[in-house]
């Protein structure tokens, strides 16, 4: 790619659209008229017309988008995933498709797929890495710190959210259903019945981790306040997951974990003192990233140890299976959850709690035993 970019690049800069010349002839015609003007109306005049003039000025492109001078090739890679943008024609893409086609034929004994190598006008999103690049066809100005007002956003590379995979990782998650009214999509949390046997605090600490997860991944994304719609489609799942759980209406639920402004689960430190574990409160403001020379590393690996809940479920001397209340329990274990059958209800549990442990009363680990828990 290194010599394939040296071979295409070509010109310093686009050549300047003749159209935008113009209204830099205009704005220096009329800065003139104002220097020899000695007439204050007069010279009122010609600064409203100036400043018409650069109005105007802002709805024509500054350059020319296909300039034959002036080539370009922008090249990034991860692992096997790579995204090329080119400032050419659509020949010029079409041409290195081929040339990287023939290299990884001849020299890797690769094969480019052409169902997944797309070629697309920039303008149009490219999904890369779970996120949707496309440059921003834009007129939109603001004002500097000198006073000079100017394009922001024209022909910049703009990272957004994809709708679709927040909507299928919902869905996913099991915190969402999907209604139509009128032709119209509406998502609908509801809750995630596997998680209602877990403690309080699992409950909580699952959604923050899976809000976190997306909100960490994305938090460059120019439309990183998009996910406030993830957050409360997760949020009210975890309310109605709360409320299926102690078997009770989703605002006595809001009500029981109100912790002022946020929603909190109490739990014990190793001191005794009570504490809370709130609901992700944290925003979704995007989040600048800088990259330097050092961009392609490795990250440190951290040795996680993560405290199990079987102490604690055994404990609650509940049957995870009947209910049954004040009992003995007894741990039943399995090695894989894939190697279970789903005609068993029991197994299509474990599998929905994603757990390798069911926590019985001995009358329903017998039954287990015997085929008889269905």
């Amino acid at each position: 790619m290194n010599g394939l970019k040296e071979e295409f690049d070509k010109g310093v800069k686009r050549a300047t659209n003749p159209e935008y010349r113009k209204f830099g002839t205009r704005h220096k015609t009329i800065k003139s008229k104002i220097a020899k003007t000695i007439d204050a109306a007069e010279i009122k005049q010609l600064k409203l017309e100036l400043k018409q003039n650069n109005r105007d000025a802002l709805t024509v492109k500054a350059s020319l988008d296909m300039d034959a001078s002036f080539r370009r090739i922008q090249y990034v890679r991860y692992a096997d995933d790579f995204l090329i943008g080119v400032i050419g024609s659509k020949a010029d893409a079409q041409a290195i498709k081929s040339r990287i086609a023939e290299f990884l034929t001849s020299e890797l004994s690769l094969t480019l797929s052409d169902e997944k190598t797309l070629i697309t006008n920039a303008h149009k999103p490219a999904r890369f890495l779970g996120y949707d690049v496309r440059i921003r066809k834009s007129n939109a100005a603001s004002r500097q710190k000198t006073g000079k007002v100017q394009r922001q956003y024209a022909n910049k590379v703009e990272l957004k959210v994809p709708v679709d995979l927040i909507k299928a990782k919902l869905v996913g998650y099991g915190a969402m259903k999907i209604s139509v009214h009128n032709g119209k999509e509406i998502w609908v949390p509801k809750a995630r019945p596997y998680m209602k046997d877990c403690s309080d605090l699992i409950i909580l600490e699952r959604y923050n981790s899976e809000i976190r997860g997306i909100r960490n991944y994305y938090r460059i994304a120019d439309n990183s306040g998009w996910l406030h719609h993830f957050k409360y489609i997760m949020e009210y799942s975890m309310y109605k997951t709360f409320a299926a759980k102690y078997r009770t209406w989703k605002k006595h639920i809001i009500s029981r974990y109100r912790v002022g402004k946020d929603f909190g689960v109490p739990y014990q430190t190793s001191d005794g003192q009570t504490k809370y574990r709130l609901f992700y409160n944290e925003g979704f403001k995007r989040i600048s990233m800088t990259l330097g020379s050092g961009v392609d590393y490795e990250r440190p690996s951290h040795e996680v140890i993560a405290k199990t809940y079987l102490i604690s479920r055994l404990e609650s001397r509940r049957c995870e299976w009947c209910g049954k209340e004040d009992v003995t329990l007894e741990m039943h274990h399995v090695r894989k959850l894939k190697e279970l059958s789903d005609s068993y209800a029991w197994a299509r549990k474990m599998k929905e709690m994603r757990r390798k442990t069911l926590a019985l009363c001995p009358e329903c680990h017998e039954k287990l035993h015997n085929g008889e828990l269905n």
